[in-house]
């Protein structure tokens, strides 16, 4: 593995975590404190509530009382009043008691012996009266007694004292405790959420490729998410290193492919020198410029002028497989007749056949435009028809027919066959999938071109009944325009 340098690698700087309490207490412990500033709002203004609806009672107990003793003075003879105010102030545990417009008690009573010094408001009102220990609520009623004005007055208990005092100090300290809760619930939430968000950018910007120039997040705290800030951060680094081996490793490879190209164009000129120059030099000798050969001579320099040419053909298939192979063989598309490529193809092959005294059968058929480049096409066909005469008994026959959208030529051989065994490893390079001479690149080369083309090639075979070998091409856009596909 390629180890990166580390300059390649990004500045992290460490960083320097806060102890902290684990994230489950800290959120159990905001969460209480935020209970707390809920009753900072709410128990005093329930309580408000409440002491506003007990006062609202109390004054209305009061102002009833207030209203029903002057009805009932009113039409009591003034010798039974003082007796009925006495009788009434026992039997409802309130106080009351008759005042003069001046101030003066029609009677001294245990109210207004306290409140002798002060003078009521005048008029039907409510007012409040501190005495000592007892805080109340007093309700006056004008009332006209033997021709002079006199008010009634009725008290009842004032709600609040010194538990309610109490109770509104317990509820200002819970409310202080649930400010802290929520204050503490605020930092907590806004720390996590924080980091959350800052991990969920930087994962952005990584899956855009920049992994390798961002710097490591703070860890701000020793609970789980500070713990997920910095497994992320290991997980950047990792990331970056392997980018950076990454990028090292396509930088060499690239180097090598063109130390590659190099090396294979320089080798095809080295070997394709000679063996011209050989080929070159056999077929001098068999014009006769140097004299004539006698038959032995002859059959001598064919036989070197043969196998030059095979070797020839033979270092081209090999360079241009692997070419092929690495993607540095490039075709031309156009519009060509892959009829007569067909045609010319087996016109070639007829001198070898009559020769060997095999038979080529040649179905004639109208132009057909297929997409592709003329030469490459050219090479596949003459690999597939030299294929079937090398391993036909006394036939061989070549057809073209389209179909759809494609294109198909079909190469049969009579020969033995191919086992089934065999046809899993018929288009490997150096394979051969039948018993015969070869080299096992022809098939292979013929699928790499047809592949360039987008097509394919097929085979079915029969043991000892012959094989059919189809090339599957693309028709061009004209010729699916004139079959109505386009």
């Amino acid at each position: 593995m390629i180890q990166p340098t580390p300059a390649s690698l990004p500045s992290i700087p460490p960083s320097q975590p806060t102890e902290s309490a684990p994230l489950p207490v800290r959120v159990a412990l905001a969460g209480a404190l935020a209970l707390g500033l809920v009753s900072l709002v709410a128990v005093p203004l329930a309580s408000q509530a409440v002491t506003n609806v007990e006062q609202s009672e109390a004054s209305r107990r009061a102002e009833t009382l207030a209203r029903a003793m002057a009805a009932r003075l009113s039409v009591t003879p003034s010798s039974q009043r003082s007796t009925l105010l006495s009788r009434v102030q026992a039997r409802s545990g309130t106080l009351v008691a008759v005042v003069r417009a001046d101030g003066v008690p029609l009677r001294d009573t245990e109210l207004f012996t306290r409140v002798n010094t002060m003078r009521p408001p005048r008029g039907r009102s409510v007012f409040a009266l501190d005495d000592g220990d007892r805080r109340l609520l007093v309700a006056s009623e004008p009332i006209t007694l033997d021709e002079r004005d006199f008010m009634v007055l009725a008290a009842v208990p004032r709600p609040g004292g010194a538990g309610y005092a109490l109770g509104i100090e317990l509820a200002t300290l819970l409310v202080l405790l649930t400010g802290l809760g929520l204050a503490a619930a605020v930092i907590v939430t806004r720390g996590v959420s924080s980091d959350v968000r800052a991990i969920t950018a930087r994962a952005r910007r990584m899956s855009t490729g920049q992994a390798n120039s961002l710097r490591a997040l703070p860890v701000h705290a020793r609970d789980e998410v500070g713990e997920l800030v910095a497994a992320f951060n290991k997980l950047q680094r990792e990331i970056a290193q392997e980018i950076e081996q990454h990028r090292e490793a396509l930088a060499r490879l690239d180097d090598a492919e063109r130390r590659k190209e190099a090396q294979i164009a320089t080798l095809r000129h080295e070997l394709r020198t000679p063996l011209n120059s050989i080929i070159g030099f056999a077929d001098l000798l068999l014009s006769g410029v140097d004299g004539e050969l006698n038959n032995a001579q002859r059959e001598d320099v064919e036989a070197i002028a043969r196998s030059g040419k095979h070797l020839l053909h033979l270092v081209d298939d090999v360079l241009d497989l692997s070419a092929i192979a690495s993607g540095r063989f490039t075709i031309e598309r156009k519009a060509v007749d892959l009829a007569a490529i067909v045609s010319e193809v087996v016109r070639e092959a007829q001198g070898q056949a009559r020769l060997r005294r095999i038979t080529i059968e040649h179905v004639e058929a109208e132009s057909t435009l297929v997409e592709g480049d003329a030469t490459s096409l050219r090479r596949a066909i003459t690999n597939l028809v030299q294929n079937a005469l090398q391993h036909c008994r006394t036939r061989v026959t070549v057809s073209l027919d389209t179909d759809v959208r494609e294109a198909r030529v079909h190469v049969r051989d009579d020969g033995r066959g191919i086992r089934p065994q065999d046809m899993k490893r018929l288009f490997k390079p150096f394979e051969r999938g039948r018993e015969g001479g070869g080299t096992g690149l022809g098939l292979a080369i013929t699928v790499a071109l047809l592949e360039l083309h987008d097509g394919k090639l097929g085979a079915e075979s029969v043991e000892q009944q012959g094989s059919t070998f189809t090339a599957t091409v693309p028709l061009h856009e004209t010729a699916l325009s004139q079959a109505g596909f386009a």
